[in-house]
């Protein structure tokens, strides 16, 4: 096909469209940009929307694609966002319309997902179609000039050799895994630290073999010797009351004299109590004492009862004048309300106009007034009658405010008698209240007194034991000397006996030291050889990793396969294509696996990239169709040129023609946009542009 046209007509669309539906994706729109879906839609025309349909083949079965991009404004038509809908139909045929019964959006999960799976391994990447589908003027140059590295894993991808890379990357993430329990260990220094530990222990042993057999033998037969000695002693011992052998004859005579001095205290005491008693009456009116009592307690709740009696008659006196001053109040509204009585009986006799309809009065309306002034004059009767009766309601009201204020003033004399009465019991209560001290006072001086003989016993029987004791230590003193010498000499033995007790102790826990360090030296040395033996597995373990990395990692099996497989393949294709023109193009694996170009001898070549306009023409094409020729990913069917014959002359284009007949053998679609040379094609695509500014196309 062939695709033709004038400038700006819209043929680089038809591309773009390809490219747009089956990868949402333009050479104008690689890179991000605010809106970015937005450049789909054309600025020419006055729709804020595009949208496209495309067919394609897998395993003998049709599928659609239809992708709709909407530009949405704001109501000031600021553009808000951009968003691109996609679709996808299974087709019975190439032609089916695309609807609700055949989207792949409807089928059930298991057939949608094998759907999408074929679908997407068919059409592979954007990359992979930009590198081996589609070419334009501008990209010619990018499959020649790509960076070495670039340009082995495009190959390395287009054979399908890239999945070393995917088990390189599980490799690096397992060795990830392996790594986090590395061990790091210098093998030479670790054994001389582990022949020092058992050098040590060795140290150790003898050391706890001494102990044990020596040094604590000798000191628990010191020790057996001393317990022995010291029971000796402890049978020497005199038995003597330990209050005898502690006793002190100073202390005994001073517990005398102050005996003696606290019974002549007593003694002294009880004259002096003597004396007080007898000051002090023995005798006390208790009963006439209770009775006075009694009798105040009465006239003091009567005098309480007087003064509750008035306070409840104020409350009464209270009530009652606020019963005159209710009475008044309502009095004195009557005579307000007399006196505008009379006030409008007074207006309505002066008044010159009728107070009902505002005419002046006539004649024959007086009779009218004055019948209203006669109701006035009997309403005031009424209320002067209303308030001869309220007076005639405050006079009984003022005698029992007077009876209660007589009551009051005989309750006042009454309290007034009975506390001069309380005064004169209040006297009599004191002098028997004074005579009830003296004698409760009397009554403990001399149960004081009655308690001084037992106290002076006490104090003599102290003395006359005391006086026993001293003479029992007299006649023990000379055994209580003999036993301070025996103890004496049982503290120094128990004292020897104590240090050697410490140094059994000392021995024993140098003994828990050295088998403690032994131990753990033992599992010092046990962790250090099993650190040795994991550090040499690690060491076996990283050569056999170390070698699976070299041979996954692309410069390994990858690079190799690609030099003995991929690259003879697309040398081939590339011969067989440039059979006939005067130049060879080659990838050279030699060295850095880089596309040649030679006339003659190998010796003659140059880089492919350095060569004339028609070279790097002719490479690039033959090289983009090699490589379509070898992709393991999807097998494109279609082969796209856009207006890359700018810098070819007449003489070259049938050259190219001859070229693009050998590539149309071999694929089922090229597709060519070209409007300056005619080179023969099954099929001539015309596009124009109309007035409207929308793209129009015919086929011939």
């Amino acid at each position: 096909y062939q695709i033709t046209g004038l400038n700006t007509a819209g043929k680089t669309t038809i591309m773009k469209l390809i490219s747009y539906l089956l990868y949402s994706k333009t050479l104008e729109t690689e890179k991000k940009a605010k809106f970015g879906d937005k450049r789909y839609v054309n600025n020419n025309v006055a729709d804020d929307y595009c949208e496209g349909e495309i067919v394609i083949k897998a395993n003998d079965e049709y599928f659609g694609i239809k992708k709709k991009t909407v530009v949405l404004r704001k109501k000031t038509d600021e553009i808000k966002g951009a968003s691109t809908g996609v679709k996808y139909y299974k087709l019975l045929t190439p032609d089916d319309e695309f609807g609700d019964d055949n989207e792949v959006a409807n089928l059930t999960e298991e057939d949608r997902d094998q759907t999408q799976a074929l679908i997407n391994k068919t059409i592979g990447t954007y990359e992979n179609y930009m590198r081996v589908v589609m070419t334009t003027s501008d990209t010619l140059n990018d499959v020649l000039s790509n960076d070495s590295a670039d340009f082995v894993d495009a190959l390395l991808y287009d054979s399908g050799l890239d999945i070393f890379d995917k088990k390189l990357e599980i490799f690096k993430e397992y060795q990830k895994e392996v790594f986090k329990e590395r061990v790091s260990c210098n093998v030479e220094i670790t054994k001389d630290t582990i022949n020092t530990m058992f050098n040590l222990n060795v140290d150790h042993n003898e050391k706890i073999v001494d102990i044990e057999t020596k040094q604590i033998p000798e000191v628990k037969k010191s020790i057996k010797k001393g317990i022995n000695f010291t029971e000796d002693l402890i049978k020497k011992l005199h038995t003597i009351d330990d209050a005898i052998a502690n006793f002190s004859l100073h202390h005994a005579n001073l517990e005398i004299s102050e005996h003696d001095t606290h019974i002549y205290n007593l003694n002294e005491k009880t004259k002096r109590l003597n004396d007080s008693i007898s000051k002090l009456c023995d005798t006390f009116d208790e009963k006439g004492y209770n009775e006075l009592q009694t009798k105040k307690d009465i006239i003091k709740n009567d005098i309480y009862a007087h003064k509750l009696d008035n306070k409840n008659l104020d409350g009464a006196i209270d009530t009652q004048k606020y019963e005159i001053s209710k009475i008044n109040g309502e009095i004195h509204v009557l005579k307000n309300e007399g006196s505008k009585l009379k006030e409008n009986a007074i207006k309505l006799s002066k008044s010159k106009t009728c107070p009902t309809c505002g005419q002046l009065i006539k004649e024959d309306h007086r009779a009218h007034i004055d019948e209203e002034i006669e109701k006035l004059k009997n309403e005031m009767v009424s209320k002067a009658n209303h308030i001869k009766d309220k007076l005639k309601l405050i006079p009984p009201i003022e005698k029992i405010i007077e009876k209660h204020k007589n009551t009051q003033k005989e309750n006042l004399n009454k309290i007034e008698t009975l506390s001069v009465e309380s005064e004169d019991l209040l006297k009599e209560i004191g002098v028997l209240t004074n005579q009830k001290n003296d004698y409760e006072k009397r009554k403990l001086l001399v149960l004081e007194k009655d308690n001084i003989p037992t106290k002076i016993d006490n104090y003599k029987l102290r003395i006359e034991n005391i006086e026993k004791n001293i003479e029992i230590y007299n006649k023990s003193l000379k055994e209580i000397k003999e036993n301070e010498k025996t103890k004496e000499h049982i503290k120094l033995a128990k004292e020897r006996l104590g240090v050697l007790e410490s140094q059994e102790k000392e021995l024993n826990d140098d003994i828990f030291e050295y088998k403690t360090l032994k131990s753990r030296n033992e599992i010092e040395i046990k962790t250090l050889e099993d650190l040795i033996v994991k550090f040499e597995i690690q060491e076996k373990k990283d050569l056999v990793l170390n070698t699976y990395k070299k041979c996954t990692h692309r410069n390994g099996i990858p690079t190799k396969l690609l030099i003995t497989y991929a690259i003879p393949k697309i040398n081939h294709e590339l011969h067989k294509l440039l059979e006939d023109v005067g130049f060879r193009v080659w990838l050279d694996a030699s060295t850095d696996i880089k596309l040649k170009l030679a006339y003659n001898t190998d010796s003659d070549a140059i880089d492919a990239i350095s060569g004339s306009g028609k070279e790097r023409t002719f490479a690039a094409v033959c090289l983009k169709f090699a490589l379509n020729q070898i992709n393991a990913k999807s097998k494109p069917s279609m082969f796209l040129l856009d207006e890359v014959m700018g810098k070819l002359t007449e003489d070259s284009i049938t050259e190219f023609y001859e070229i693009l007949h050998l590539i149309k053998d071999r694929v089922k679609k090229v597709l060519v946009i070209e409007h300056n040379h005619e080179i023969s094609p099954d099929y001539l695509i015309n596009v124009i542009r109309d007035e409207e500014n929308n793209s129009n196309i015919t086929i011939d």
